[in-house]
């Protein structure tokens, strides 16, 4: 989710993680905030944020669109491309790269 870099307002909070979790979607990544984020912890879905964040207002995020490119913490993100996140941190597999990368990560 690109919020901007901006934690100020919640990204997503528990509701939608987990719809998102019974959608089947494998992650959620977003360079904003969650509300919520100790329970989105506990659930089966990696899930990435900058910092917790309580308030929600949709005066500084709103849903606009969806598969398209987007950036997220300062990186580009398109369609197709693969989100590896641990603990650590989260980084961008460009599609046309994930087989080339794959291959070299497995040697």
């Amino acid at each position: 989710m690109d919020s901007r870099n901006d934690p100020r307002a919640a990204s997503a909070g528990s509701i939608l993680v987990s719809r998102l979790m019974m959608r089947n979607v494998a992650g959620v990544v977003t360079d904003g905030g969650f509300r919520d984020a100790s329970e989105i912890a506990t659930l089966a879905i990696p899930a990435f944020h900058q910092r917790p964040s309580a308030p929600t207002n949709l005066t500084l995020h709103q849903a606009i669109d969806i598969n398209v490119p987007v950036g997220c913490g300062g990186a580009p993100v398109f369609p197709e491309d693969v989100i590896v996140g641990d603990n650590d941190g989260v980084i961008v597999v460009h599609a046309h790269l994930a087989d080339e990368i794959a291959v070299e990560a497995l040697k």
